[in-house]
Formats: C-alpha cells, structure tokens, sequence
C-alpha cells in the first residue's frame, strides 16, 4: 500500500499573494529584456562574470513567424491534443531542434552558426583535433593517465574522464567514413555532423522528462515541462557542448528509471539506472551530483510507503541495487581497459584545480556560490527561476508545517543538493553550461509551482510563461550570445 500523491492538497494559496507573484514575474522579467537592450553592466560588473555583452544583429528575420507558429503549434499540441503521448513527445523532440537551427538561421551563416562552437579555436574545438589525432579509441581509454600527462590531449581533456573525448572521436569517425586522410575535410565534415547530429540528440531529454514529471504531475503537465525545456535560454544557445547535448538526458534519464523502479518496486530498473550513471561518470565527472539526487528520489519515493520499515527496506535495497549495477559497470572498466576512476578524479581535479586557481577560504566560496545561482538563473531565464525559487520556498512553507508533498521534498532535496555543489565545486561562473544536466529538473519544479499556484488558470499561465521564456531566448541570442 502506498499513500497518496500529496500530503496537502493543492489548494493552499492566497489568491492575492498568487497575483502579486505572476505581477512580480512579468514585471522583472519585462526589467531583465530592458537591461539587456539597454545593455546595462548589472551582470556583468560582478567579478568572475563569464559573459559579457555580445552585439549579434540578426542577418535574417524571416525565421521569426517560422518559430512562432512552430512554438504556438507545440503549445496546442500540449494543452489541447488529442494525439497519443508518444506522438506529442516526438513532435516536442523535433520542435526543439527546429527552435535551435531557426534561431541559429537569425544570424544569416546558415549551418556556420551551429558548427562555430564546435570548431572555435581557445576552447572545446580543439576536442575534434585530439579526435582526429588519435588513431585508437581503445588506447586512449587505456593509457589516458600517461596520454594526460603528456599533454598528448591538449587542455581541455586532461580535466575529464575519457567518456568525453571518446563522444568527439566517435562523432569524428562517424562523420569521415569513406573520406580520405585530409584534416580540413575531415574536421568540417566532424562539424557539420555535429551541428546537425548534436542538435538533434540534444533534446532527446523530452523523452526521459515526460516520464519523471508523471511521478508528480499529470499527464498534461508533465508534458508542458517538455515544451518548457524547449524554451530555456541555455539548452537552445549554448550549444555544441556534451554538457548541453548529453548530460541533461543522462541525468533526468537516470532519475526517472529510479523513480520509475522505486514506484514499481523493480530493483532491475534501478540497478539500470545504476548502470547509465556509471556511463555518465565515464563521458564527465560533473554527473557525480546526480548520485545525491538519485539518493533524494528513492527517499521520497520510499516515504510513499504506509509502513515505515517497509519504506526503510525498500529504500536500503533499491540504494544497494542502485550502487551495485553502477559499480559493476565501472569493475569492467578496469578490468576491460585498465580504467580507474578513482585516479582519473583525483587528477582531473587536482588539474582543474591548478587550471582555475580559485581559492578555498569561505568568503571566496559564499561569492562564487551567489555568482553562480545569478548566472544559473539568468541562463534558465528570469521567468523559470522567479518561479522555481517561488515553489522553493512556498515548499519550505508546507515543510516545516508537515504538509509536503513528494514534490517539495524533491525540490528541497534539490536545493540542498546544487548549495553542496556551491560549497565543494571548484569553478567560479560557467554553470549556465556546467550546471546544464539540472534543467529538466527545474523545467518539473516550475510547472509543479505554476500548477499549484493558478490552479484553474494554469494552462494560461503555463502558455503566459513559455511566451515569456520565448521572447527571453531571442533577447539572450541578440544581445548575448555564446
């Protein structure tokens, strides 16, 4: 026997204080396009901001009614469809790659747009040369230790297990089969196939989302935080990044198998979800917080469960379930190709470390940490944030009154998680892309605030804020972008 969804019901709100709140977001989001229009240093003067203003006029407007009409006709498809679940949600994942190569086509360089990142020279474009240096994929995983301290993986490697320089040589060789040896064909050929192929997987994550939501949401629901996904500023403008393109769908893709296994009591789907959190520690260390997160879901999912010994029990097997799948996975590592994790972290820390230099004394800290949740917030958006720092705190509220729901612990459960992330990570700023695999997340908790705050009114209020994210995404691709 399990309880039911809420603890409280969803009715509590005041409606005064629910108008006051939707006033407060339009307001400031409205005072956040302004600024950038204007282009005030209110972000940017803060020390260790990582972006500046970036003027972009656009070469193209014609893509403008295009993405109207195909982001008005996924809203009807959400909040109006008659169609079965799997079709909308392949409709969203096409959607979203139509929204990125349209505003992609504002700049009026056709495809450049797109493969620019993945080829800049001083960043991760020097990923495709290693790719295209290196001759083995095996012997890359096997001797990455010496081949990191070398500098035979250039810079940005030696920071990261060897998942991740494998995804650019995969993509590399994908792409040049049948062409000759010539470095330049085989590199723009690399660029294109990721301008298009990463584009494309990267919102394979609606898939995973939808089916996470539905622990806590309806139906409808969970598919309008699918659509929200489409319409953050991060996932459609930093783009050509394995943060963007992989990590969010690994992450929520290990949360809902875990939350899906706990709920069905199938030790099987969360030993799975054990083993797709293995990969993704091997493609980048920056998942590791996905393993407290996972540790929140089985928690909450286990407090669902009228006895208590019984929840504990659950809970206890499903986390060794969960552990021991994930560390099988890793066993073969080492054993198939002499991988260790352990000592890959370590270095990849100690590097990294070395590499930003940022000190560990506790005013430095406190600053980083506020920095980060600013840039976080801007590149999630004013209007998601406002919201999800709204549903924070309205669920510290049904906490400390003993009314929560499933979904205010995980969101508490989640905050705490991203503070412990400010207190132990090592980087000042970028988080808008580091921090990318909490986006689904978010996309959940801002539609579980909006839902529970409009109640009626809130598929308009739903459509109200995607409007807004919309409109945010063209304000940050004119006057910001990566």
């Amino acid at each position: 026997m399990t309880r039911a969804a809420g603890v409280g019901d969803d009715s509590r709100g005041d409606g005064e204080l629910d108008g006051a709140l939707v006033l407060g977001v339009v307001l400031l989001t409205v005072l956040h396009w302004g600024s950038l229009a204007l282009r005030l240093p209110l972000a940017q003067s803060l020390r260790g901001w990582f972006l500046g203003y970036s003027e972009l006029p656009f070469g193209n407007v014609w893509p403008l009614p295009l993405l109207l009409v195909s982001l008005v006709g996924g809203a009807v498809l959400v909040f109006r469809r008659s169609q079965a679940t799997r079709s909308v949600l392949f409709v969203l994942f096409g959607l979203g790659f139509v929204l990125q190569v349209g505003l992609s086509a504002l700049e009026g360089r056709g495809l450049d747009a797109l493969r620019d990142p993945l080829v800049r020279i001083g960043g991760h474009g020097e990923m495709f040369d290693v790719a295209m240096a290196e001759p083995s994929l095996f012997d890359v995983v096997a001797n990455y230790e010496a081949y990191s301290a070398s500098d035979r993986l250039m810079h940005y490697a030696q920071s990261k297990p060897p998942g991740f320089i494998i995804g650019y040589m995969l993509t590399e060789r994908v792409a040049s089969l049948g062409q000759g040896p010539d470095p330049v064909v085989r590199k723009a050929r690399a660029a294109t196939l990721g301008a298009v192929g990463w584009s494309l997987l990267s919102f394979a994550a609606v898939f995973p989302l939808f089916y996470f939501a539905r622990l806590y949401l309806s139906d409808r629901d969970a598919m309008a935080a699918s659509l929200l996904y489409l319409v953050v500023p991060s996932v459609q403008l930093i783009n050509g990044h394995l943060d963007q393109v992989l990590f969010p769908t690994l992450a929520i893709l290990t949360l809902a198998m875990a939350g899906h296994g706990m709920r069905s009591a199938s030790l099987a789907l969360i030993g799975g979800a054990g083993v797709v959190l293995a990969v993704s520690t091997f493609i980048s260390f920056s998942l590791l917080p996905v393993v407290p997160l996972v540790g929140v879901v089985l928690a909450t999912e286990a407090r669902r469960i009228d006895e208590a010994s019984a929840g504990r029990s659950a809970f206890i097997s499903s986390g060794l379930a969960f552990a021991g799948c994930a560390a099988a996975v890793l066993l073969v590592f080492y054993v198939a190709f002499d991988y260790d994790p352990v000592l890959r972290f370590k270095n990849a820390m100690a590097y990294h470390a070395a590499w930003k230099s940022l000190p560990a004394d506790m005013r430095t800290i406190a600053y980083t940490s506020i920095l980060n949740w600013i840039e976080f917030g801007t590149w999630l958006g004013v209007p998601i944030s406002l919201a999800w720092a709204g549903g924070t705190l309205m669920s510290l509220s049904a906490f400390l009154r003993r009314e929560e729901r499933p979904i205010d612990l995980l969101m508490l459960g989640t905050v705490l998680v991203v503070l412990l992330m400010c207190a132990f990570g090592r980087t000042m700023a970028e988080v808008a892309r580091l921090w990318m695999f909490l986006v689904p997340l978010v996309c959940v908790f801002t539609v579980a605030t909006v839902t529970q705050t409009l109640r009626g009114d809130a598929a308009r209020g739903l459509v109200g804020l995607i409007a807004l994210q919309a409109v945010t995404v063209l304000m940050l691709k004119r006057f910001c972008d990566i």
